[in-house]
């Protein structure tokens, strides 16, 4: 799911009777807000999101029309005729490799050729290949034929080029996933969030960004950017918050009433053990569980050292309103003789 479904999906959930002025730090009658529906202005803001993306989509469109022409004449202007696959929209890879295999029998000097990768296809001004001294990557700026060997540098320094040999090819730098594996074009992984995706591409960008495929809402397929931390081969197990388990963590039930330490994950089935269940081939479903530790029950010890705290120390400890906390030392008082008759046991 997009971060813009999220949001919309957010404001479906949303009652529409609720103001975004009740969540405004220091709101006043003179804000924006006044009186705007939380609901409304969450799809505004997924609308506004949606109207910049298709006009950046809009810009790259003309770029993409810029580079079509450039390429088609340059297979014109140096005369590679039927050679050259022309550029359209689906076939930008061919079109790039036929102009570089046609500029490299024209310009190339006797007996180098241009560097390739493992797959054949030529290495690219920008890309990120595997550095040739202590491992690492390097950006390539600039590729150097000299004395039958090809050099790529991405600085000006011998610790910042990787060394090409006649008939080597080049070595693309792996991309890893969060659980350590390379992540490659077919492959089906999961987010974060559980969505099930499957790689397209690896963007040579800096962050390295992972196209994947993915169904959204109502089925409708569609593409995104990933960074590769946020992925990873196996399905994650998550809690009822959403937080991705673990082998070694302790949870607690949801209700608060037990304690959990993860011994076993079995991530197909999506469900958990402590190695004692395991044991036995007892598993729980990690819904039932959260990562957050429950607050103990209230005592009176507790509000005997609750109530030598200063009125804004108490509130950190103790969640209250906006206008509790603009009246922090009487609302404190409240709170206490309120927690008092709670335990006690009495009604109000």
């Amino acid at each position: 799911m997009t971060g813009i479904e999220m949001l919309r999906e957010l404001a479906l959930d949303i009652d529409d009777t609720v103001k975004v002025e009740w969540f405004v730090k220091g709101y006043d009658e003179r804000s924006r807000w006044k009186g705007h529906a939380l609901a409304h202005e969450l799809a505004w803001i997924a609308d506004k999101i949606e109207s910049e993306q298709r006009e950046r989509y809009d810009e790259l469109n003309d770029e993409n029309e810029r580079l079509r022409d450039m390429l088609n004449g340059v297979s014109y202007h140096l005369g590679m005729g039927e050679d050259v696959h022309y550029y359209s929209d689906d076939n930008y890879d061919e079109c790039q490799q036929s102009v570089l295999l046609a500029i490299d029998e024209r310009l190339m000097p006797e007996g180098y050729e241009w560097p390739r990768y493992e797959d054949d296809k030529p290495v690219m001004l920008g890309d990120t290949v595997t550095k040739y001294v202590g491992g690492g990557e390097i950006k390539v700026r600039s590729v150097e034929f000299l004395e039958n060997m090809t050099y790529l540098h991405e600085r000006f320094k011998t610790d910042q080029i990787a060394i090409v040999r006649p008939g080597e090819r080049v070595k693309r730098q792996q991309v890893l996933a969060a659980d350590g594996e390379p992540l490659e074009a077919g492959q089906t992984v999961w987010d974060t969030n559980g969505d099930e995706l499957q790689v397209l591409s690896i963007e040579d960008d800096h962050e390295r960004h992972v196209t994947c495929h993915y169904e959204g809402i109502d089925g409708i397929k569609a593409n995104g950017w990933w960074l590769p931390h946020t992925l990873t081969h196996q399905r994650p197990v998550l809690d009822a918050d959403g937080v991705p388990i673990e082998v070694g963590d302790d949870l607690y039930s949801v209700e608060g009433a037990l304690s959990f330490h993860v011994g076993v994950i079995d991530r197909h089935a999506c469900r958990i053990a402590t190695n004692e269940m395991y044991a036995i081939d007892k598993w729980a479903d990690p819904l039932m569980f959260t990562h957050t530790k429950p607050e103990p029950p209230d005592s009176w010890d507790r509000i005997e050292k609750d109530a030598q705290l200063n009125p804004d120390d108490y509130w950190m400890h103790h969640s209250g309103s906006g206008e509790e906390r603009e009246n922090a030392a009487l609302a404190m008082s409240r709170d206490i003789m309120h927690r008092c008759i709670a335990l006690a046991g009495v009604s109000e």
